[in-house]
């Protein structure tokens, strides 16, 4: 195959101070009260905060010990982060909300920015009540050890509380950000890696996306005279497969699409009309192995993990992340359609590893561009949605390209895990085993 592409001027590094050691690092970011983006420590053992108006990465706050601590990040209403548990037995807690907002991009650096935010923004934890909830003390003592407890969450428009979604879990775990309580909502659910993500629906629920779980899981925060009684139940019947769909993409239409994982179909979820919520959603199983991960570069002989993360268009597509598989798969909520797009990545030269190439991205309106995060790719892949690439009838025809990285960053494996765009439309990807920072700077059309 043909050389990788050039070192494109839109990516850069970014060096944090001091140096990152060690591997799986950190699990996602967020934005903060601030502006800021707060990094999940997943392996590290302190909060890493990335400045974009002066590109500075610094680590603040107390040390916290062990490995995959927290999965994922999110901003409640009350503008406080909160880190979702992995192996962790304690929610993390960031709370940035004394600092105004900071505004613009090129400033010149604060050499005390790390003691500045070691200042004004307060990280703890907040305990989740195994002993209270769990009358028999070794099964709380199972839960509160048990590795790989939940993968990620959502907040419910309803009530406006944090839903975590069971991995191995047994119970959805509740957390109000109004008086930082946790709590556990539902019934038992049984058996490992069961859902893999969340997403809050125009419903107002929030919906699991099956992993090993052969149904979907769905929280409705209900409203009964002045108080919210939540409701845990499981929707359909899907057989209990291994690493079925990984996560999935909230189309522009309110649907959700799950990403085929080892599976070569897509689910999707489309939610009840706001007030028939107690019909329940819709499931529909569309696509097949003709459409989905075809040609002869799959990363995997047996086709497994063929997608990972998705990132959606305004006019009813969402776009699979290729992992294992060699093109972008995109599926059209509005028409059922699930096609393949743009060229084959190995056999155009656009990235030359077939297997753990992307996870994740983001959507940018300063270029009408989605990105993807490389893991194991030497490259970044860049689906191009320009209005010049519409037709009268609102069909889109994206165009697939990858920009090369900076340089070569010695082939690590899962060298960033998630991602955040910040509000002058710069994109920051987390450090995983890579031990810089990856800066997105999209230019404007």
């Amino acid at each position: 195959m043909t050389s990788l592409p050039e070192p494109d001027p839109s990516l850069s590094y970014l060096t944090p101070q001091p140096a990152l050691k060690g591997q799986t690092l950190f699990l996602g970011g967020e934005l903060g009260a601030d502006d800021r983006i707060y990094c999940i420590p997943g392996h590290n053992s302190r909060v890493m905060v990335i400045d974009p108006t002066t590109d500075q990465c610094v680590q603040i706050g107390p040390e916290y010990q062990g490995k995959f601590k927290w999965l994922r990040g999110i901003q409640a209403c009350n503008g406080v982060v909160y880190g979702l548990q992995c192996h962790s037995p304690e929610v993390l807690r960031i709370d940035a909300t004394a600092l105004e907002k900071v505004h613009g991009r090129d400033k010149e650096a604060n050499p005390d920015l790390a003691d500045y935010l070691d200042k004004h923004v307060k990280i703890s934890t907040i305990s989740v009540p195994y002993d209270i909830f769990f009358e028999d003390p070794e099964e709380a003592k199972k839960e509160k050890d048990m590795i790989w407890k939940y993968h990620g969450g959502a907040i419910s428009p309803i009530d406006n509380c944090i839903y975590c979604i069971p991995q191995s879990a047994t119970r959805v775990l509740r957390i109000d950000p109004v008086n930082d309580k946790c709590e556990f909502v539902g019934p038992k659910l049984e058996g490992k890696y069961k859902w893999y993500g969340g997403l809050a629906a125009k419903d107002g629920c929030v919906y699991g996306i099956p992993h090993n779980s052969g149904s979907v899981l769905r929280i409705w925060p209900k409203v009964v005279g002045d108080d919210v009684k939540v409701e845990v139940t499981l929707h359909g019947d899907f057989g209990e497969n291994s690493h079925q769909w990984h996560g999935a993409g909230m189309c522009s239409d309110g649907n959700i699409v799950c990403i085929p994982n080892n599976v070569s179909k897509v689910l999707m979820i489309r939610p009840a009309e706001k007030g028939h919520e107690e019909v329940g959603p819709k499931l529909e199983i569309i696509g097949d192995e003709d459409v989905v991960g075809t040609g002869d570069n799959a990363g995997r002989r047996d086709r497994k993990y063929k997608y990972l993360g998705a990132m959606s268009d305004t006019l009813s597509n969402v776009y699979c992340i290729p992992s294992g598989t060699e093109r972008v798969l995109r599926v059209n909520t509005r028409t059922n359609v699930v096609d393949e797009i743009g060229p084959s990545l190995y056999e155009s030269g656009m990235e030359r590893l077939k297997q753990n190439k992307w996870q994740n991205g983001f959507y940018s309106d300063v270029d009408t561009s989605m990105y993807a995060i490389p893991l194991a790719a030497e490259t970044v892949l860049k689906v191009e949605l320009t209005t010049q690439n519409h037709n009268s009838d609102d069909e889109v025809f994206p165009v697939v390209k990858t920009l090369g990285l900076p340089f070569d960053p010695n082939s690590n494996l899962a060298k960033w895990e998630g991602g955040t765009k910040a509000p002058n439309g710069n994109m920051y990807c987390m450090p995983n085993n890579f031990k810089k920072v990856l800066k997105i700077e999209p230019t404007r059309v």
